[in-house]
């Protein structure tokens, strides 16, 4: 993946908690900004779209399918946050990957099967979104945070967000817990 120059390498960066903090407040404010209707793939774009803008506006390189020009193409996850090193330190070798999303609207072992590759992720934030619909979402989040707890290569400065949208509410819950 090409390097780009840091055009805002003086600013300080936000810690984990606070782009955690305005990850939870797209979520919340998502339902609200527009008509989205009903289908998925219609909500997983804008989500995305957002989530990576967030990771632009903090100078990192985003990586997400169906933004060309916007975004670099997908690439291990629905949605990555990196920075490379810079060209003149080496050849532009991957440095850090920060954020990592995965989105699933399906059953319950297609959101474990997407959530479990986040496990496997070395990224600070690992985010996951599905959906309670016709489900207890309780039972979901209890589930993921049992894969979490179970894992034995955890890393305690990671942290988790849960986003999981009921379609009877029409509001997403979000749940965060720290990789310990």
């Amino acid at each position: 993946m090409p390097a780009k120059e840091s055009e805002n390498a003086h600013m300080t960066q936000p810690t984990a908690t606070e782009i955690a903090a305005a990850i939870t407040q797209i979520f919340v404010e998502l339902p609200t900004q527009a008509d989205l209707g009903h289908r998925d793939r219609v909500w997983t774009k804008e989500i995305l779209r957002q989530i990576g803008d967030l990771g632009l506006a903090h100078d990192w390189e985003v990586c997400a399918g169906g933004f060309p020009g916007r975004f670099e193409s997908g690439w291990l996850y629905d949605l990555a946050w990196y920075r490379n090193e810079p060209k003149g330190d080496s050849n532009g070798n991957l440095a850090e990957v920060y954020l990592v999303l995965e989105c699933e609207w399906g059953n319950l072992r297609s959101i474990k099967f997407d959530f479990e590759k986040l496990l496997l992720a070395k990224a600070r934030l690992k985010v996951m979104i599905f959906q309670a619909h016709n489900r207890n979402a309780a039972t979901l989040l209890a589930e993921l945070k049992k894969c979490i707890s179970t894992f034995h290569t955890r890393d305690a400065s990671e942290i988790y967000i849960l986003a999981s949208f009921n379609n009877s509410t029409h509001q997403f819950g979000v749940h965060q817990i720290t990789g310990n």
